[in-house]
């Protein structure tokens, strides 16, 4: 039995608990396996993972005047179903989406597996608060290792984004004034209607994508940031006709010493671009890329933070977090763009041949909310929406042709 554990939230974890509890945050990604068989032990895997992370065997405790915390039950077990088999991984991730956290009640996070004739997916749905889509990307790593039969060692309690960047956790009050009345989801109805749709680019493509953006003076999140806003408003009206606020979550793991561990390490940018932008795709591309560079540096996202600290001075309440967000986050749409895979995808007789995600909903009815990710070579596009602009991932990809090969 591993000892109990009891730490703070950063500023970043608190909001997300907060906005929780007015709209659900929470995220799901998949990975697809091959050579596991039918007969994978995927609960074995699971009580590995919460051993070896320990916010996979937490839940998160609030007190006026106090910082909420993180406290472990060892008692509670990832949940696990096997996904319907009418409705694949994709409706699975929908279905996902439309059930929240209980935060007070451990882990936050469960399972789904679908299996099909070629190898079977992994969906971890995971609280915002206690992970990244990063982090999943690594827990997916060592499930890859647990399935070829390899053991791995349990690891320490990450710090938070604020410790991370060097930042203190904000000031407590005197007079604590926070109450946290039983909050329900706002946004349930328009949950129900929410899709995940995906697509997986070729290899060929994929490396004309990376090659040309070089070139270029960006990246290939600049080129899929272009080719998302222009493939957007050459099929959506409203995304011609309005100013466009598009949200770009950026990574702080960068300034980790370790990259695989558990733990939310991100913030978020918003570019707002006219009607009329008069960008072409590449300049566009570069202009994206330099809208997140203040962030990606450590001044930048300790900034941030420290922003983020006075917000929650005042211990505002689940209603006051979601006027903030709607108000300064509310989009048209999003990416988040993982980046390339960095470990081997093979172990043994078992191969991690795809990730999706991360499928999400910041609570906004209609936003498009796009996941990349490139394993093996290949990029995976999903794209998250109550209101999915249709046909929005094949024109991604044929802008992307047209500019690249």
């Amino acid at each position: 039995m591993l000892p109990l554990m009891k730490t703070s939230l950063g500023s970043l974890e608190e909001l997300a608990w907060l906005y929780d509890q007015a709209s659900p945050f929470h995220f799901v990604m998949g990975a697809t396996f091959v050579g596991a068989g039918t007969a994978a032990p995927w609960r074995e895997v699971l009580d590995l993972l919460q051993r070896r992370h320990p916010l996979l065997r937490v839940r998160i405790e609030g007190h006026p005047g106090a910082h909420p915390s993180f406290v472990a039950d060892e008692a509670a077990r990832i949940s696990l179903r096997m996904a319907d088999p009418d409705i694949g991984w994709p409706g699975e991730m929908s279905r996902e989406l439309q059930r929240p956290f209980d935060p007070r009640h451990a882990p936050l996070i469960r399972a789904v597996v679908s299996t099909d004739g070629t190898g079977s997916t992994l969906l971890l749905t995971v609280h915002h608060a206690i992970a990244d889509a990063i982090s999943l990307t690594w827990v997916f790593r060592d499930v890859l290792l647990l399935l070829s039969g390899q053991r791995l060692e349990p690891l320490g309690v990450p710090v938070s984004q604020d410790e991370l960047l060097g930042n203190a956790l904000r000031a407590l009050p005197e007079n604590p004034v926070r109450t946290l009345p039983p909050a329900m989801a706002s946004d349930a109805e328009f949950r129900r209607r929410l899709q995940v749709q995906r697509l997986a680019l070729s290899a060929d493509l994929t490396t004309a994508i990376a090659r040309k953006a070089r070139s270029e003076s960006t990246t290939v999140f600049g080129a899929l940031s272009a080719a998302a806003i222009l493939g957007g408003r050459s099929l959506s009206e409203r995304w011609r006709t309005e100013v466009l606020r598009f949200l770009f979550p950026v990574s702080s793991r960068r300034h980790s010493e370790s990259q695989e561990v558990v733990r939310a390490y991100f913030n978020i940018i918003q570019r707002r671009l006219a009607a009329e932008s008069g960008l072409d795709f590449w300049e566009l591309a570069r202009d994206c890329k330099a809208a997140v560079l203040p962030a990606q540096s450590i001044e930048g996202a300790k900034g941030i933070g420290q922003q983020l600290a006075r917000l929650l001075e005042a211990e505002p309440g689940p209603a006051a977090v979601s006027d903030f967000m709607h108000s300064h986050f509310a989009s048209h749409g999003a990416l988040s763009s993982i980046g390339v895979i960095p470990y081997p995808t093979r172990a043994g007789d078992i191969e991690l041949t795809a990730i999706w995600g991360p499928a999400l909903s910041t609570g906004v009815d209609g936003e498009q909310y796009l996941g990349a990710v490139t394993l093996n070579g290949r990029l995976h596009l999903t794209n998250t929406s109550s209101l999915p602009i249709s046909g929005l991932l094949p024109r991604m990809e044929s802008l992307l042709a047209r500019t690249c090969l």
